[in-house]
């Protein structure tokens, strides 16, 4: 009897070992999920990047580079979001454009070495791949008469700041169009994922819209209720105050002196209109505007114009800033959002963006060129 409860005891004490194993297993393979890249002619590191602000990956990364030997590459990334995610590749030579994973298995083929090209993903039975085709194909004739007209004005020999009219002009007409075809897109699909990042990074370029409100409303409960959206749904109201006709919001910055401070713009201007200008110092098309800013402030300023210009540098850049300031001379009032903590919570993501205020501190245009601000200055 003893020896039968031994054998036993033995039988079931190796089963359940060998249960415990196969458990260990399928519950390490449902925490993470592999993805193995090809790229044509390179060698060397690769990275997987962050399309949109770290906080709606919740620590999606387990390895966030790898080295590409003989063209072929492997990330593992972790299950935790358990929803698709934006991404792009960069290397030491170019990065892609913006892609899609899913949380499961998959392959990228990088075809080409020239800038923002998507990579191929192979993905068996992807809805993502095919939301993607679909509004692709939605958007695609808007995309292409812009850029017909985009080619006649750069073949015109028009004037610099007619140029730059007719180009801002063109980019507002395509980004309505886009943001139309959203609002359809998302009435036939509304569990799109594809449709919600498309939402939350048109946003984060252009800042808020109430069309981009309405696509996000036809989006499901489902995708609605999961954090990412929810972290999304409360930075776009935020940002909605920053609409034409709202108060410009309080907002927590810096001195030129490292000064911590709540900024008020009726607290820092008599001028009939304000001009906030949002920058970092390493942004060339920022800082090219300085010139023409210093000439209005010259001709404008105290009475018609006060100059707010607010970086966003990062902490390691801030000594930069510094320099670019009094390198530049720039006289007006300097503030600083470090990191842009503030900045991207409004949805200001896209250099330079500025807004015109009146003496009130009430927004009257965002993104007005300083050609048409002269004329409005001239005008009063």
């Amino acid at each position: 009897m003893k020896i039968k409860f031994k054998k036993t005891f033995i039988f079931y004490f190796i089963l359940f070992l060998f249960i415990s194993f196969l458990a260990s297993c399928k519950k390490t393979e449902s925490k993470d999920y592999r993805i193995k890249g090809e790229i044509k002619n390179y060698n060397g590191t690769v990275y997987l990047i962050k399309a949109i602000d770290a906080i709606y990956y919740f620590n999606n990364f387990i390895k966030d580079s790898t080295i590409a030997v003989d063209g072929k590459f492997e990330f593992r990334l972790s299950k935790k979001n358990n929803i698709p995610l934006p991404f792009y590749i960069e290397t030491a030579q170019t990065r892609t454009g913006q892609f899609i994973l899913e949380p499961k298995n998959q392959q990228l083929l990088i075809d080409s070495l020239y800038f923002n090209v998507k990579p191929i993903i192979i993905s068996e039975n992807s809805t993502i791949q095919n939301e993607e085709v679909i509004l692709g194909e939605k958007l695609k004739p808007f995309l292409n008469e812009f850029k017909i007209e985009f080619k006649k004005i750069r073949g015109n020999d028009l004037p610099k700041d007619s140029i730059e009219k007719f180009s801002i002009a063109l980019r507002k007409s395509l980004t309505k169009h886009n943001y139309k075809t959203l609002i359809d897109f998302t009435k036939e699909f509304p569990n799109s994922y594809v449709a919600f990042w498309k939402i939350l990074i048109s946003q984060m370029y252009n800042g808020y819209n109430e069309e981009l409100e309405k696509a996000y409303n036809n989006l499901s409960n489902t995708i609605k209720q999961t954090k990412e959206a929810k972290i999304f749904k409360k930075r776009m109201l935020e940002a909605k105050m920053l609409q034409e006709g709202n108060l410009f919001p309080e907002i927590k910055l810096s001195n030129i002196d490292s000064k911590e401070l709540i900024f008020k713009v009726f607290e820092n201007s008599d001028s009939k209109y304000i001009l906030i200008d949002f920058w970092f110092s390493y942004c060339g098309p920022c800082i090219a505007q300085f010139p023409k800013l210093k000439e209005l402030q010259k001709k404008y300023s105290p009475n018609q114009l006060s100059i707010i210009s607010i970086s966003t540098d990062k902490t390691k850049n801030v000594n930069n800033w510094f320099k670019v300031v009094d390198r530049k001379k720039i006289t007006w009032l300097n503030l600083l959002d470090e990191n842009g903590t503030e900045t991207s919570v409004l949805g200001i993501n896209k250099f330079p963006t500025n807004y015109l205020l009146n003496k009130e501190g009430i927004i009257l245009e965002k993104d007005i060129s300083l050609t048409d601000l002269e004329k409005v200055l001239k005008e009063d």
